[in-house]
């Protein structure tokens, strides 16, 4: 190596000395390696005790740090400087009148005979360690001098847990803290299992709704029965989220509740003959005491109720039930009644009666609750027959007028049809007018076919609960599309089906096919032109967040005046403004789409004159 290049070098190595993180002190040995002095040190070493190169080099160690001999660092270059051996200096605090400091070092010698330490200063992270178990040692105190049990649970494991908790469980300490989470639901009783594991899974998840307080029973390994009272809150415990609870051996609160219970015997006797629900509870809806109706209403023993919480009980929930007299009453200081309905269907009159000490402050609730569905389902009875009974004489006298009428225009028309047949056949000149006639007949006995089916079809549609389904509206539009052709044929029809859809499901049912049968037999009844068209336009439309098919059934017929397009659906129509009608077609589509939840209506096939023809709309709900 040329001088240049061992320049180089030197300065190199004098770069990565003075800027490494480390603490670099380098010293020289004298009077035999029997004390040193330093050589060189650092930025970082300077930093680190707080000194200046020129207070420092070339100084005895001991003159500038007085406390290394005790401290051990003097031996320790001694015997390197001696064997040539490197030594790592364990975790130590050098402390003198100056500074004082946690720290590490690596020793080891030159083969210039000079000594080199390498200090890492650990003074934050010993002094954290120390904090964390000076903490750990304090919480651990207090945890072992508490009366509740407490526990620490992380990812179903014990991580923690005072000897109270093992007293509470009736666990020996170290087989407690082996046990995991399915090792001690097997200990809760049956009745609360279910209960407590889905609020534990809530607390891990996070839930906003899991209980920070309730309270189970627990069977100890020697098959006692224990009151458990239980508080829980999240905590971040080495980085990870875990579960602090206290256990609270509520067993005597529970044994003096049951003796007080015990002392209300005789009253309990009329309270159990009463066939309303007597529930006795806390402020906070646990029940104390209860009579036999009420544990009958839900299949319990009134023992079995004892503990609970009423809205668990008969509506299933995990807090107070919106409006509940109990909550009403205790904010009014007076008796409070709701009518309420369980998810079971049945209805109650419940009431709400405080209880008060002699400071006139509330300790506990009477809650009377009286079964009033029969009642209610009575008065409902009652008032939808009276309402059926309107509506079925209002429907009879209407659809007798409608039936009346059509009946009558078609008997008129085969009495018309056969009597000109008759002198026809007198006159061969006239033969061929016969057939057309016999056509004329044929369509006006489909017609009354039809009269009827639609008359009964409406009747079902009164009396009868409608059950809608998926069903395919193109393909009952193609099977109406061949009805119509069969039944006019005699009629120069053409039907034009323009959709981008092949195939559409809507929620309806079979009487779908009755109301496109309807539209188009109007389509064709009320138009006088040779060739009768009809343009069918299908799409999806959207209105109020919800699919719709959409179906325009255009025709070039004799169309509908603004005057009757918004009457022409009603029933008894023609019998107020004696006009030429449309049957009872309309009428029963009207109430087919409304049993859908769609809509019906008519426009002008061109805007403006209604004499072009009609444009009859059809809105179905759509599953798309």
């Amino acid at each position: 190596m040329n001088e240049s290049e061992l320049y180089q070098t030197e300065e190199v190595f004098k770069e990565l000395f003075e800027n490494i993180n480390s603490a670099v002190t380098i010293y020289e040995s004298i009077n035999n390696g029997k004390d040193f002095i330093y050589k060189q040190m650092n930025r970082a070493a300077l930093d680190l005790f707080k000194r200046t190169r020129k207070n420092i080099i070339d100084k005895n160690i001991i003159d500038v740090f007085p406390g290394l001999e005790e401290f051990g660092l003097i031996d320790a270059l001694r015997r390197v400087w001696k064997t040539g051996k490197s030594e790592h200096f364990p975790i130590s605090l050098y402390k003198d009148e100056r500074i004082s400091g946690w720290t590490e070092m690596y020793i080891y010698k030159l083969p210039s005979e000079k000594v080199v330490a390498i200090f890492e200063p650990i003074t934050k992270i010993v002094e954290k360690e120390q904090e964390l178990k000076e903490s750990k040692l304090k919480f651990s105190t207090l945890a072992d001098q508490s009366l509740m049990g407490i526990y620490i649970l992380q990812e179903n494991k014990m991580i923690f847990a005072n000897q109270k908790l093992a007293e509470i469980t009736g666990f020996d300490y170290k087989e407690l803290m082996n046990m995991n989470l399915e090792g001690q639901l097997t200990h809760v009783h049956p009745d609360d299992k279910e209960f407590v594991k889905k609020q534990i899974i809530k607390k891990q998840k996070g839930k906003k709704d899991s209980m920070d307080q309730f309270q189970f029973r627990y069977l100890k390994p020697s098959g006692e029965l224990v009151w458990i009272e239980v508080y829980s809150r999240t905590i971040p415990y080495e980085d990870k989220p875990a579960i602090f609870a206290t256990f609270l051996d509520i067993t005597e609160k529970k044994q003096m509740e049951d003796a007080l219970q015990k002392s209300e015997y005789e009253k309990s006797v009329i309270l159990e003959s009463l066939l309303e629900h007597i529930v006795y509870q806390t402020t906070d809806n646990t029940i104390l005491w209860a009579n036999k109706a009420a544990a009958d209403s839900v299949n319990m023993k009134p023992k079995d109720l004892i503990g609970r919480k009423c809205y668990q009980i008969w509506n299933v929930l995990d807090e107070p039930c919106e409006g509940c007299p109990i909550k009403m009453c205790i904010a009014s200081k007076k008796p409070e009644t709701s009518e309420m309905t369980t998810p079971d269907g049945r209805m109650w009159s419940v009431s709400g009666y405080p209880v008060k000490d002699d400071d006139n402050n509330i300790i506990s609730v009477v809650e009377s609750t009286l079964n009033i569905t029969e009642e209610k389902t009575a008065e409902k009875k009652v008032k939808n027959s009276e309402e059926k009974y309107k509506k079925a004489y209002y429907q009879a006298n209407l659809y007798k007028d409608i039936f009346a009428h059509d009946i009558n225009n078609i008997l008129q028309n085969i009495s018309s049809s056969v009597e000109l047949s008759s002198l026809y056949l007198n006159n061969p000149e006239k033969l061929n007018k016969i057939k057309e006639l016999y056509e004329i007949i044929d369509e006006q006995v489909n017609r009354a076919k039809k009269l009827i089916t639609n008359m009964r079809k409406l009747t079902e549609i009164d009396e009868s609960e409608i059950i809608l389904e998926k069903v395919d509206a193109i393909g009952l539009l193609i099977k109406a599309i061949e009805f119509i052709k069969t039944s006019f044929q005699t009629r120069n029809i053409d039907i034009q089906m323009n959709t981008p859809i092949k195939k559409t499901h809507v929620i309806a049912n079979n009487f779908l096919l009755d109301v496109f049968e309807n539209i188009l037999i109007n389509a064709v009844r009320y138009n006088n032109k040779p060739n009768i068209e009809i343009n069918i336009d299908i799409s999806i439309e959207n209105k109020e967040d919800k699919n719709y098919l959409k179906i325009q059934f255009k025709d070039n017929g004799e169309g509908i005046s603004d005057f009757r397009k918004n009457s022409i659906f009603e029933r008894g129509l023609r019998k107020r403004y004696k006009t030429k009608g449309m049957g009872l077609g309309l009428s029963l589509v009207r109430k087919i789409m409304d049993t859908y939840k769609g809509d019906i209506w008519v426009e002008d096939r061109i805007k403006g004159d209604h004499e072009q023809g009609s444009n009859f709309i059809v809105l179905i709900p759509s599953n798309h």
